[in-house]
């Protein structure tokens, strides 16, 4: 699977929620644009006001998921 650098992921975010503020993109549009569901896109501007650009970084970013947590502590604890 193809996966897209951080800044050029985050640059096409904020020209997504720079098309919609400025009404050349719907909001579903923006979403298809971005491969997101338009719930998740909704999202968006609300954490770029709240925390700039910082707060478009995925949190989780660098951890591993709870399913791979979940089984590496089965595999640790045999």
């Amino acid at each position: 699977m193809y996966r897209m650098r951080a800044e050029v992921r985050m640059a096409r975010i904020m020209e997504a929620i720079d098309g919609q503020a400025k009404g050349r993109l719907s909001g579903v549009e923006a979403a298809e644009v971005l491969g997101i569901s338009e719930r998740n896109f909704r999202r968006l501007p609300d954490r770029f006001e709240a925390a700039g650009a910082d707060g478009l970084i995925d949190w989780r970013r660098g951890r591993c998921s709870g399913r791979a947590a979940r089984t590496l502590k089965r595999w640790r604890s045999r």
